[in-house]
């Protein structure tokens, strides 16, 4: 059965028994959009904070299709209610319908910098940024939105933070402070580390007591 998506349609998942045509793409586009927006309004508890911009480039990247073929069927109002002939790219679609959370990887500001401690100068100079990026970050709204090579940056940050704990932290560090110096400054990030180190320490401490705490209580079980 092929259904038509039109603008009332276009609002809901595709039923099981509806074979998915061209229009349902930008509605998946719309509903990973909305999912990662939820996403982050739940990390941060504020209903103005924007998640990642979904555009049709990172659809044709999550897709696997080259965007002369979105431009050609998507756009097209000949071609947008045609049928989808690619099983495998139905399978996708309906794969990310169903779990929007696997069509991207995302990460918000606020947890990096969350994570990061110190002012928000350390955290913008972290992704090599001046130092008021970071605050428009984690302020919220689309204006402060981190541009893709911050976000995917950060993404891998938090990978690597949640291998390799606090260790990553000097490493990284040491990367900023290398292509900082290329660029002619030598202290990227001035007493903040300091304080980012302190407020890192402090955390830590915390851990290690209550990792311990809980030990005492396995023993005297």
């Amino acid at each position: 059965m092929v259904t038509k998506v039109t603008a009332r349609s276009s609002t809901i998942i595709p039923e099981k028994g509806a074979q998915l045509c061209w229009a349902h793409l930008p509605r998946l586009q719309a509903y990973i959009s909305d999912y990662f927006k939820g996403k982050a309004k739940e990390e941060t508890n504020e209903s103005d904070t924007a998640g990642p911009t979904i555009t049709i480039e990172t659809m044709c990247t999550i897709l696997g299709i080259q965007q002369n073929v979105w431009d050609k069927n998507v756009r097209s109002a000949d071609k947008a209610n045609q049928p989808i002939q690619d099983v495998t790219l139905c399978l996708l679609v309906r794969l990310y319908f169903n779990n929007p959370g696997l069509a991207w990887d995302y990460v918000s500001p606020l947890r990096i910098h969350q994570i990061l401690g110190g002012p928000l100068k350390y955290t913008g100079r972290m992704f090599g940024r001046e130092d008021g990026s970071a605050h428009r970050w984690v302020s919220g709204g689309s204006s402060g939105r981190p541009s893709a090579t911050v976000s995917r940056l950060m993404l891998h940050f938090r990978d690597l933070y949640n291998v390799h704990g606090e260790n990553i932290r000097g490493t990284w560090e040491d990367m900023v402070k290398t292509e900082y110096a290329f660029h002619g400054i030598d202290e990227p990030f001035g007493k903040s580390i300091e304080k980012a180190h302190s407020e890192a320490a402090q955390r830590h401490s915390v851990v290690l007591a209550a990792l311990a705490s809980d030990d005492d209580e396995t023993k005297e079980k």
